[in-house]
């Protein structure tokens, strides 16, 4: 599936599933802010509105680099859908 993605969008958002295991749910609600790149880590507000830090891999980091820097806007949210 990963290898058939043509979409940046899509590739960053498949690595990301897959390196932290967060739920499609909590995917959707990120937000630009809540990246850190330096730490390969990101903050996620779960079922009950718990906050936890999830951490991705340096492939993830490197797609969701390039994936925001293709995109031409302000918007806060992480995934432009």
């Amino acid at each position: 599936m990963r290898d058939k993605c043509t979409e940046l969008r899509d590739l960053a958002m498949i690595d990301i599933l897959a390196s932290t295991g967060m739920r499609v749910g909590e995917l959707v609600l990120l937000n630009r802010e809540d990246i850190n790149f330096n730490e390969r880590e990101c903050v996620v507000f779960g079922k009950g509105d718990k906050e936890r830090i999830v951490y991705f891999d340096a492939r993830t980091k490197i797609h969701l680099k390039n994936y925001l820097e293709s995109r031409n806007d302000t918007n806060p949210a992480l995934w432009k859908l």
